[in-house]
């Protein structure tokens, strides 16, 4: 049965563009080797993250995850069985802190999220949590908390 669990993090305040880019190869690489799927976001100081794949498999990978010195205050939003994946492939939404949002870059990502936020037909309570927190990341309200 595949499993998914989504999580927020706070990135330590002097992490640099290539720690970001650094966890997106290593994260990449071990996503593509153990069938696991999903979108990292990072925006304002903020990780919001989905995974997908085999339960085994996801927690290992969040053991590692909540070790890495790189983000604190990780916490775990929902987990649990899925009947589908929303991702097929890994993918990582990032602007760099030297893009202003008001650029045309950060605006079409924001957009593109957004509306990625209500897309999705029937999602699950794990899938909504993951979603509602990125939009209330990019429109910067409160966010979902447990």
């Amino acid at each position: 049965m595949l499993y998914h669990l989504t999580y927020r993090s706070i990135a330590i305040p002097e992490i640099s563009v290539e720690q970001i880019e650094e966890i997106l190869k290593i994260a990449r690489d071990f996503n593509s080797k153990n069938d696991i799927s999903g979108c990292l976001v990072f925006s304002k100081g903020y990780f919001i993250q989905l995974l997908e794949g085999n339960k085994d498999t996801i927690k290992e990978l969040m053991d590692h995850i909540e070790r890495d010195k790189r983000h604190t205050d990780i916490d775990i939003l929902s987990a649990g069985e899925a009947e589908e994946r929303i991702f097929q492939t890994w993918d990582m939404a990032y602007l760099k802190p030297s893009e202003k949002m008001q650029s045309d870059k950060a605006n079409e990502i924001k957009k593109t999220l957004l509306e990625l936020t209500e897309t999705k037909v029937d999602p699950d309570f794990t899938h909504k949590v993951f979603w509602y927190n990125v939009d209330s990341l990019l429109r910067e309200e409160g966010f979902y908390t447990v």
